[in-house]
C-alpha cells in the first residue's frame, strides 16, 4: 500500500521512501521547476508547508511535514548539474536560504526572463501563462492554508498546475532568449539573484525601510537605527512578525522622544503602551547609549536630490527616449531602469553607477551635457 495521492495533475509524495525513489529517477533532470508554498502570517521565518517539482510535465508535490527527512531533497536542489526554475523568486529563495543555509543554483525566474523578451507587463504569474498560452489558471486555492491536512483536491490541483505550467514557461523563454540573444543578460540577472547576501536580512539597515523617518534628527536616527536593529533580533530570536514585537510608528515615536525613564516611555500615548512598558529598560538603555555619543557618530541620511525644472525635462525626456528604444528591442523599460535612476543620471551627468547590459542600452539612449 502507497500512500502516494494521485491525480490527473501529479501526485502528492508523503514518504521518505517515496521521495527518494522519485528523486533516483530524476537524477537526469537537467531543469526543474519548483515552487513552494508557506505561511507567515504568525512568524518571522515563512513556514513551508509543502513544495512542488516538475520535469518533463511530472508533477510532484512533496509534503514536508510529513516527510522528516528532507536531506536528500536538498542534495537534490543544491546540486548545481540542474537548473531550478522559479517565479519571482525571491520569496522562495529566502525560504530556502534560511532552511538550508543555501540558494540552489543555477536559477531561472521566469518572471525577469519575461521582462527581458518584453513580456514583463504581464509577468505576473497567471497573466503570463494566459498571455503566453491563451490558459486560465484557477485562482480558488491562492490564499489557503497549506499547512492544514489533509489537503483539498482543488489545493492540489493548484499546486501541480503551478510547476506544470511554470516548466512549459521556461521552455517558451529560454527559446526566447536566445531568439534575442539575451542569454548572457539573463544569466547577469541571475547572478545576482543567486547572492546570498540578498536573502539575508541585516539588522542594522531595517531602519532604512521605516517611512517618517525625515522629520527626525541626526541623533534621533540613529537611535531610530539601534532601536530598528533590536526589533529585528528579537523577532528573529522569537519567530515573531516584527510589527507584532513593536510597529514602525512605536520605533518612529520612540525615536523622537528619546526615553531616558520609565516615566518618559510612560507618556507616550500610543497604542502599543504594554508592549513599550515590558521592553521599557532595553529601550531606556538603547536611548542612554546614542545620547552619550558624540556627534561625529550621529546619523546622517542623505536627503534626496531635488531636479530643477530644466533637470526634469531632462529626465522626461530620458524617459520618452529609453521607453521608444526598449519597444523596438523588445524589452521592458522597466528593466532597464527605473524612474528614480533616471533621475540620477540627470543629476549626476554620469552612467558611473550603471552596470552590465544595462548601461549598453542606456549609453544609446543618454549622452552627458557639455559643461557650460
Amino acid at each position: 500500500m502507497t500512500d502516494t495521492l494521485a491525480s490527473p495533475h501529479g501526485r502528492l509524495l508523503t514518504t521518505s521512501d517515496e521521495l527518494h525513489a522519485l528523486l533516483q529517477r530524476w537524477q537526469s533532470a537537467t531543469a526543474i521547476a519548483l515552487d513552494t508554498e508557506f505561511l507567515r502570517e504568525k512568524t518571522y521565518y515563512p513556514k513551508l508547508c509543502l513544495l512542488q517539482l516538475c520535469w518533463q510535465g511530472e508533477a510532484v508535490a512533496i509534503d514536508v511535514l510529513a516527510i522528516r527527512d528532507l536531506q536528500p531533497l536538498r542534495d537534490f536542489l543544491l546540486d548545481r548539474s540542474r537548473i531550478k526554475i522559479l517565479h519571482s523568486a525571491r520569496q522562495d529563495l529566502e525560504l530556502l536560504f534560511h532552511l538550508w543555509g543555501a540558494v540552489p543554483q543555477p536559477l531561472f525566474d521566469s518572471q525577469i526572463a519575461a521582462d527581458l523578451v518584453a513580456l514583463g507587463s504581464q509577468s505576473g504569474y497567471a497573466r503570463l501563462v494566459a498571455a503566453v498560452f491563451d490558459h486560465e489558471l484557477p485562482k480558488d486555492a491562492t490564499r489557503s492554508n497549506w499547512c492544514e491536512r489533509p489537503l483539498s483536491t482543488k489545493q492540489l490541483a493548484y499546486a501541480y498546475d503551478d510547476v506544470i505550467w511554470l516548466e512549459r514557461l521556461y521552455h517558451h523563454l529560454d527559446a526566447a532568449l536566445t531568439q534575442h540573444t539575451r542569454q548572457d543578460w539573463m544569466a547577469e540577472e541571475m547572478a545576482v539573484l543567486a547572492e546570498p547576501e540578498l536573502h539575508h536580512t541585516d539588522p542594522q539597515q531595517m531602519w532604512q525601510r521605516i517611512r517618517g523617518r525625515e522629520n527626525l534628527t541626526p541623533r534621533q536616527l540613529r537611535l531610530l537605527q539601534h532601536l530598528a536593529a533590536w526589533r529585528e533580533r528579537f523577532a528573529m530570536q522569537r519567530d515573531l512578525p516584527r510589527k507584532w514585537v513593536l510597529s514602525d510608528s512605536a520605533l518612529l515615536a520612540l525615536a523622537a522622544l528619546e526615553p531616558q525613564s520609565l516615566d518618559a516611555i510612560q507618556t507616550l500615548e500610543h497604542a502599543e503602551a504594554k508592549q513599550l512598558q515590558s521592553h521599557a529598560q532595553t529601550l531606556i538603555a538603547m536611548s542612554a547609549e546614542v545620547m552619550a555619543l558624540p556627534a561625529a557618530d550621529w546619523l546622517v541620511e542623505v536627503a534626496p536630490v531635488r531636479l530643477t525644472g530644466a533637470q526634469k525635462n531632462a529626465v522626461n525626456a530620458l524617459d520618452a527616449k529609453l521607453q521608444a528604444y526598449a519597444s523596438e528591442q523588445k524589452i521592458d523599460a522597466a528593466i532597464i531602469a527605473s524612474r528614480k535612476q533616471l533621475a540620477q543620471i540627470i543629476s549626476t551627468q554620469s552612467l558611473a553607477h550603471v552596470t552590465g547590459w544595462r548601461r549598453a542600452l542606456l549609453e544609446h539612449c543618454w549622452q552627458p551635457q557639455p559643461s557650460a
